[in-house]
C-alpha cells in the first residue's frame, strides 16, 4: 500500500487528503475545515466545489464528507453538497462523528 502525504495539481498547487480510507471497495474521503466566517461559509463552499470536481474520480460509490466547526450550515450549501453526494457535518455532528459515520458507512 502506498501512502501519499500530499499531491500537487498541474498548476503546482498542493493538495492533501485529511482522512481517506476504503471499505468494501468504496473510497471514503473526509475533509476537516475549522476556520472561516460562520455567516459566509466560503471555506466550506469552496470545499464542496472541490469535492464535486473530484467526485467522478472517486468511482461510482465514492463518498466524501466535510467536517466543520460551524454550528449551522446554510441550506443552499447543504443542497449543493447533496447534489455532489457530499455530507457536511456541523459541530454537533462532529462531536458524535463515530455515530454519524457508522450510520452512513455500512
Amino acid at each position: 500500500m502506498k501512502i501519499l502525504k500530499g499531491c500537487s495539481d498541474i498548476s503546482g498547487a498542493d493538495n492533501e487528503l485529511d482522512i481517506a480510507f476504503m471499505k468494501d471497495n468504496t473510497f471514503y474521503h473526509i475533509e476537516c475545515k475549522t476556520l472561516g466566517e460562520e455567516r459566509e461559509q466560503t471555506i466550506i463552499r469552496d470545499e464542496v466545489y472541490k469535492k464535486g470536481a473530484i467526485s467522478p474520480l472517486l468511482g461510482k460509490g465514492g463518498k466524501a464528507f466535510i467536517c466543520t466547526t460551524h454550528s449551522q450550515i446554510k441550506d443552499s450549501l447543504s443542497n449543493r453538497a447533496r447534489d455532489y453526494n457530499i455530507v457536511i457535518f456541523n459541530l454537533e455532528q462532529v462531536r458524535n462523528l463515530s455515530k454519524e459515520l457508522s450510520e452512513r458507512i455500512k
